[in-house]
């Protein structure tokens, strides 16, 4: 992870170059449709906040996974490493960040998922899934559609209209 114009950070071997305005919009967006479920979230944006206190006051962490219904699956992050370089150690980040987050957002503006942090670190200790090194810089596992229905509330957005699977 390197600090760009502006401060914006940026990461160098993301496999694009929007990766971060990508997932800015995405938390907008999960915001914009909770909010119309009546729960009111708001993220914060600058590193200060975010590392001294979370993504957010309530305890909210929000992944856009771009993959989701392609694959059929999530991928959950559990370490990251700021750029490809096998010399650099992993730190803990996903569902292992220390932080105040309890509950995970994650998916993409079609259908996501809000499950319960602890759940997914007991789900991935106790069943042990392969991991997958991304980009070199990010370790995730995958998450199939039926254990993350399991595990939390599916949100499905189609054409304005917001459907909760529980």
């Amino acid at each position: 992870m390197t600090v760009g114009t502006l401060g914006v950070t940026r990461y160098p071997n993301a496999p694009r170059s929007d990766t971060i305005e990508a997932g800015n919009i995405f938390e907008d967006y999960v915001c914009d449709r909770l909010s119309g479920m009546g729960i009111v979230l708001r993220t914060y944006k600058s590193k200060q906040f975010q590392l001294g206190k979370g993504e957010n006051r309530i305890g909210w962490e929000i992944k856009l996974d771009e993959g989701v219904i392609k694959y059929k699956h999530l991928s959950i992050e559990i370490a990251e490493r700021s750029r490809n370089d096998p010399a650099l150690k992993w730190t803990n980040s996903g569902i292992y960040r220390n932080d105040n987050s309890w509950l995970y957002v994650h998916g993409n503006m079609e259908t996501f998922w809000i499950l319960f942090k602890p759940a997914l670190v007991k789900f991935f200790e106790d069943t042990h899934p392969a991991t997958q090194e991304k980009f070199g810089t990010i370790k995730t596992f995958y998450l199939e559609y039926q254990d993350a229905d399991k595990l939390g509330i599916r949100v499905i957005c189609k054409e304005g209209v917001t459907a909760v699977s529980a």
